[in-house]
């Protein structure tokens, strides 16, 4: 298992420090703060993780509506500096395995530092349980499981990640395309979240309907690719 660490420190900035300045102040600032990881000439790869909630921060961005200026500044900064070959974006994915088509080696699991203990914990308590533990947060979990598990089986490989769907001829190819989006979509969070009694989002009918959509989707597309499989009666998980 290969567990990618957040930066908090970063990420916890662009939430809470970033609504008080001006976009170029934050991309400024950003670049600065990711200076500090440069390896040196003889140092292997470096790998920072910013992650922060999708949606949250923006609405507090004062000088800059919902923060579009700056994430446009940023992305492209990023791609600007991607050019220059001094900073690669990358999905853990592609770290891990590797990507021929950007020229990304691959970091074998086995080439990584392990860890003999480690004490759970996220970004507001010390356990995992807003997201499993309850019923109905279990019971999600097993139909994930069981959805991956038939899509790593059918032979369908994971695309691509530079290619669009809308680039895509090939009809099996496409399919294929579209069964793993499908699948990436219903690996989120935020629908683990939103299950059980801890959380209310005030419609978790749909959140429950959608979760399950995604996971049929998998199959319908997988079928479609030309993959022997019948699309299982996911049965709502909220009721």
């Amino acid at each position: 298992l290969c567990i990618f660490f957040r930066d908090w420190r970063l990420s916890d900035e662009i939430g809470f420090e970033y609504p008080k300045r001006t976009p170029e102040e934050n991309v400024q600032a950003f670049f600065k703060s990711l200076e500090k990881y440069r390896p040196s000439a003889h140092e292997p790869d470096r790998i920072v993780t910013v992650l922060l909630d999708g949606e949250n921060a923006w609405e507090w961005f004062s000088k800059d509506n919902d923060g579009v200026r700056f994430l446009n500044l940023l992305y492209k900064t990023l791609a600007q500096k991607q050019d220059e070959g001094k900073i690669v974006t990358i999905t853990p994915a592609e770290f891990i395995f590797g990507n021929p088509w950007r020229n990304i080696p691959a970091h074998p699991l086995a080439q990584m530092k392990s860890l003999d203990s480690l004490y759970p914990g996220c970004w507001f308590t010390s356990d995992f349980s807003t997201w499993i533990g309850e019923d109905e947060e279990n019971k999600a979990w097993n139909y994930l499981l069981r959805a991956r598990e038939d899509l790593q089986h059918s032979g369908l490989e994971i695309p691509n990640p530079m290619e669009n769907e809308n680039d895509i001829q090939n009809g099996e190819k496409f399919w294929a395309f579209k069964a793993w989006d499908e699948m990436f979509a219903a690996e989120g969070s935020d629908w683990f979240w939103w299950y059980g009694k801890d959380q209310d989002s005030g419609a978790d009918v749909v959140f429950d309907t959608n979760f399950r959509l995604h996971l049929e989707n998998v199959y319908r597309y997988a079928i479609k690719a030309g993959v022997n499989l019948r699309v299982p009666q996911f049965a709502p998980i909220i009721r």
